[in-house]
């Protein structure tokens, strides 16, 4: 059998698996704004877990923020725990520097990345 853990607080020490896996996930927010601290529409946001993968490619609404992402912190089975973070959150924007910013995700997390005009 399989357990989803969503936004769940535990002790990861506890969690077994002997039988079964169970994956914990948890909700990433990200917010792009300027130096102002004005919100970004349409800045440019991509999420690569720790093995590089793509877990979300998009762009920010009218108030900087992206839809928030439900990931995977780990899955753990009898053979083990993988892990899937840190994340990399990687930003752009015309007439601005690339923000690559890396997130540990062991928890519910709001991100504000603030992007340097140039």
């Amino acid at each position: 059998s399989n357990a989803w853990l969503y936004s769940s607080l535990h002790d990861k020490a506890l969690v077994s698996a002997s039988d079964s896996s169970v994956h914990a996930h948890w909700n990433l927010s990200v917010g792009v704004q300027d130096a102002n601290n004005t919100g970004l529409n349409d800045a440019s946001v991509s999420v690569f877990d720790s093995s590089s993968n793509l877990d979300y490619s998009g762009l920010t609404n009218s108030s900087g923020w992206i839809p928030t992402q439900v990931l995977l912190e780990y899955t753990k089975t009898s053979g083990g725990t993988t892990f899937e973070t840190p994340y990399l959150v990687n930003v752009t924007k015309a007439g601005y520097q690339l923000n690559s910013t890396q997130v540990n995700l062991t928890s519910d997390l709001a991100v504000v990345i603030v992007l340097t005009q140039g």
